[in-house]
């Protein structure tokens, strides 16, 4: 055994190797888990073609009710999602859903390398670890796909402000809202949920590791990116779709994803664990937390528990807390065969992928889904 890790510890250190083992991850994810358009891909696309056809709609199109009020919340994305079905048909959405895979782990692995300081080792493991779970969870035809990329990409931009304390990093985040409240008015709200962490991480206190960047900058940005957010077609109605179209007992009984999370729910039971287990290991050692890090794993998890699709944000966000506290000493001085947690992501990493070998579903079937023949004939 000691030597087995030996040797695979020797294996990523070779940059070249982790690079494969990155290119290869999303067909892995994708070829085991099986690769489907989801039943609202139909809907969405529809959405779009509708108004690229007829303009901005606000009376639903596609039901036998008249004069049901609409707001598309999902506008963009459908004219996104519509132009690739009509142009590559299901290859082309395949296609797109790697390329945003691939994103994904660029990313991940961007924010990992920041948070420990570039210690790869440990950014190549969590980075799998995560990937694995958004891959097999949420990369499928939907606003998701938009989600993942820009929730992280927010992350890596805060964490770039406070770490290196320069203004510049925050200049993009506007334009993030006006493209999140376009592509997905309902996860929108999200982009400023984050801040709250960042806001508090900027008072200090002797319980929490000192946190030295500034509060004026974040709250210039917040402001500015809420009012970035009025640059849509529905105005004050898609940044209030959340709190108008949520809440309902009826929707939750028949959508799947806002239903809460149970003990089955193995991806995010298994996150939940291992971050709970690496706050303890950091209580042991007494090494103080990063407040932020603690507020944002909290947060999510609480969002993780009330609904399924909470999920997202746990491993979105809470993943910084498994990357800072599993940071304890420098790359060159982390002895494998003495570090469980370690040892446990390499074998968590193996497990999962026999897990989805063993479950292979077929890769591609269209003429499968209820709603095939429906988009046909609209």
């Amino acid at each position: 055994m000691k030597s087995l890790l030996n040797n695979i510890n020797e294996l990523l250190s070779d940059k070249y190797m982790r690079l494969l083992l990155f290119l290869l991850m999303p067909f892995v994810i994708i070829f085991t888990t099986g690769f489907r358009i989801d039943n609202d891909f139909w809907f969405i696309i529809n959405t779009g073609r509708e108004i690229l056809n007829n303009g901005f709609i606000t009376i639903e199109p596609f039901t036998i009710h008249e004069g049901f009020n609409f707001i598309p919340q999902q506008w963009l994305c459908g004219i996104i999602f519509n132009f690739i079905y009509d142009k590559f048909g299901v290859y082309g959405m395949l296609i797109f859903v790697i390329l945003i895979s691939y994103i994904t782990i660029f990313l991940l692995y961007k924010i990992c390398l920041l948070v420990s300081s570039n210690n790869h080792k440990l950014s190549f493991i969590i980075t799998c670890y995560i990937g694995i779970l958004i891959g097999s969870s949420f990369m499928v035809t939907r606003p998701y796909l938009f989600d993942i990329v820009f929730l992280l990409l927010e992350i890596y931009l805060l964490e770039l402000y406070v770490i290196k304390g320069k203004n510049k990093y925050l200049y993009v985040l506007p334009i993030i809202s006006i493209l999140m409240i376009n592509l997905h008015a309902s996860i929108w709200p999200m982009l400023f949920v984050v801040f709250i962490p960042y806001f508090i991480g900027c008072i200090k206190n002797k319980y929490f590791k000192d946190e030295n960047y500034k509060l004026k900058p974040l709250i210039i940005t917040f402001i500015i990116m809420f009012l970035c957010s009025f640059i849509n077609p529905y105005g004050l109605d898609m940044l209030l779709y959340l709190f108008k179209s949520y809440g309902y007992a009826e929707l939750n009984e028949i959508v799947g994803e806002m239903n809460p999370i149970t003990v089955f729910v193995i991806p995010a039971s298994l996150f939940i664990l291992v971050t709970l287990l690496s706050f303890y290991y950091v209580c042991y050692k007494r090494r103080k937390i990063k407040i932020r890090y603690l507020l944002l794993f909290l947060g999510s998890l609480l969002l993780a528990l009330l609904h399924l699709r909470g999920c997202l944000f746990l491993f979105i966000f809470g993943f910084l807390s498994l990357v800072d506290n599993f940071n304890i000493r420098k790359e060159k001085n982390i002895n494998v065969e003495n570090n469980f947690f370690i040892l446990f992501f390499y074998v968590f990493i193996f497990v999962i992928c026999v897990v989805l070998f063993a479950f292979n579903v077929n890769i591609i079937d269209e003429k499968e889904s209820d709603f095939y023949e429906i988009a046909e004939l609209l």
